[in-house]
């Protein structure tokens, strides 16, 4: 997406923002889901909290805005300093870190839906003993901006002035019908090879959710602002998110 081959992508709002702030025309349209979707997966005798974390080996995609949200939270709600506290497994992909900790190479994961519920199919006993947004909301009383909408300005071209209204529109009644037909979008599952039951899981435990919120609200422009001026004093983001970053 970033060279232009795609001009409307998913992913977290934070990735994105780093490259609008480097000049790419990245803009989102749309936060999808909440941090409800992430967390902290471990075996049946692993860790059990975020403090449990120090000194333990724990793997995660370093490159994900996964990883690194849920580091700038751990540091700066948990006092956990993962670059102090604990050692970190690289993974390349979200099964991988489920498969280092079957393998018994890492004692937790910090990991995303469906992932996190195929682990808990994988491995007996195993748990997610935290929820990346039940911890940010704690501590700040906002749901946690996560996955969002993103569009290429550049690779986008001349479009008509209601292009991103139709898109959000697209995108607010396909999440409306998956949450709203769970058993239907469950049986879809083997054809992108995933399990029904495992879809199951994670929509019946909350964690899988998806709403669509569009930046020409407010109040989701802000959630997106607060979360990345935590960041942003953290270290994490580079400068404060631009204005310039949100299609309306």
């Amino acid at each position: 997406m970033l060279k232009g081959n795609f001009q409307i992508g998913v992913g977290t709002w934070d990735s994105f923002a780093k490259m609008h702030m480097k000049g790419a025309p990245m803009q989102i349209i749309g936060i999808v889901s909440t941090g409800t979707l992430a967390g902290m997966f471990a075996r049946k005798d692993g860790p059990n909290s975020l403090d449990e974390l120090k000194g333990k080996t724990v793997a995660a995609m370093q490159v994900s805005g996964t990883f690194k949200m849920a580091k700038t939270w751990a540091k700066v709600f948990g006092k956990v300093d993962f670059d102090k506290d604990v050692r970190i497994q690289n993974a390349p992909n979200p099964p991988a870190t489920i498969s280092i900790v079957a393998a018994d190479r890492a004692d937790a994961a910090i990991v995303w839906e469906h992932a996190l519920s195929v682990g808990l199919h994988k491995i007996p006993g195993s748990k997610v003993f935290l929820n990346v947004n039940e911890f940010y909301r704690s501590h700040t009383g906002r749901d946690q901006p996560y996955f969002c909408i993103a569009i290429n300005r550049k690779a986008l071209g001349d479009v008509p002035p209601d292009t991103v209204a139709r898109a959000v529109k697209v995108y607010d009644d396909c999440f409306k019908w998956i949450m709203g037909n769970p058993e239907k979008f469950q049986a879809l599952g083997p054809t992108v090879k995933i399990k029904p039951e495992v879809l199951k899981t994670a929509m019946d435990s909350g964690r899988m959710q998806y709403k669509m919120r569009p930046m020409s609200v407010e109040k989701n422009r802000e959630d997106i602002l607060f979360a990345a001026d935590i960041m942003h004093k953290a270290g994490a983001l580079p400068s404060k998110v631009p204005e310039t970053y949100f299609a309306t």
